[in-house]
């Protein structure tokens, strides 16, 4: 569950290198917002859930994946 007291990403504000490769822009989008599943649309606090569970993990195990490459 996100804290209250932690600044989520403002996805309107978000600026993603468009020259990068599509791996290195998702990179990129995961080290700004920090938290994929916790952002802001034009100030409005925006959850991604899923309604089928067995689409979550694959999801998952990628951000997973690229998150383990940030540094990269």
């Amino acid at each position: 569950m996100q804290s209250e007291n932690i600044d989520l990403a403002e996805i309107e504000n978000l600026e993603i290198d468009g020259n990068l490769t599509v791996i290195d822009r998702i990179k990129q989008f995961l080290i700004k917002v920090n938290n994929p599943y916790e952002i802001k649309v034009n100030d409005t606090k925006v959850k991604v859930v899923f309604s089928r569970k067995k689409n979550a993990p694959e999801i998952e195990r990628l951000l997973v994946k690229i998150a383990s490459n940030r540094g990269k």
